[in-house]
């Protein structure tokens, strides 16, 4: 055997524990590490499985199964489900993952790693957010002889005595084609303005002008030289933006009768 031989050997002989240990030592931390994910996943599972237990209701079935094709979808927002707030029947619940069905006005919840989904009953969810936004409910007793109906309302803007609430809301329509059916969803949202007790329908300048009379020819002008035309693809900004300058000049007013 050469002496470069040799030496290649001995030092050969003398890594291999090394390597060795190194390989244990890896093998050990990566088995570690993989112990911890589980066991967090694990905990986050139990976490929200655990909360979902109180939120109740009956199942959901996607309706849109039974179309051929689906143009659009029936849910607000982000289609698949993201983390909400919910407080349900007098109890706040974070990191809830929901779905907002805007053709039914139903909150959806989807349980952790299971095919089922639950729609909630909506006269016992209070409140939620979502991607943002905040809503709240109006029940039956709330909107009693007012222009609007219980459900969820996006509030938009919140003040001391006014809120812009806008009532999100999908369509559903169907064509045959080809003796196969074609569902089409078109949003058709709607806007109030609260003051106090009063729900008043927005629509277009007149109708928030009419809610500022002392302020009227501010408010025209103002909504001329900004070129609002309160359009349906930018009515909600319009509306917004009117308000908003309305408001900076005084308070809104309740209209008179007829008005």
């Amino acid at each position: 055997m050469s002496i470069v031989t040799f030496r290649y050997v001995i030092l050969l002989v003398l890594l291999l524990p090394a390597a060795a240990g190194r390989a244990q030592t890896t093998a050990a931390a990566d088995t570690a590490f993989l112990a911890t994910a589980v066991t967090q996943a694990q905990q986050r599972y139990e976490a929200v499985s655990g909360q979902l237990r109180p939120l109740t209701g009956a199942e959901y079935v996607d309706y849109t199964r039974s179309y051929a094709a689906v143009q659009g979808n029936q849910f607000f927002g982000n289609p698949e489900q993201q983390p909400s707030t919910v407080t349900y029947n007098g109890y706040q619940f974070a990191a809830v993952p929901v779905q907002y069905d805007l053709r039914f006005d139903q909150l959806i919840v989807r349980k952790p790693n299971t095919p089922f989904a639950l729609k909630l009953v909506g006269e016992k969810v209070q409140a939620f957010s979502l991607q943002g936004h905040s809503f709240v409910r109006l029940n039956t007793e709330q909107v009693a002889g007012q222009p609007l109906s219980p459900g969820f309302y996006d509030v938009m803007l919140d003040t001391s005595n006014v809120r812009f609430l806008v009532k999100r809301i999908k369509r559903l329509q169907e064509q045959a084609v080809s003796q196969t059916l074609i569902a089409y969803f078109s949003v058709a949202d709607r806007y109030f303005l609260q003051l106090g007790s009063a729900y008043y329908p927005l629509s277009g300048k007149a109708s928030v002008v009419r809610l500022f009379e002392p302020q009227k020819k501010a408010l025209q002008k103002y909504a001329q030289t900004q070129g609002l035309k309160f359009k349906p693809e930018t009515r909600e900004t319009d509306l917004l933006q009117l308000l908003g300058y309305g408001l900076s000049l005084g308070p809104p007013t309740a209209p008179a009768a007829g008005h």
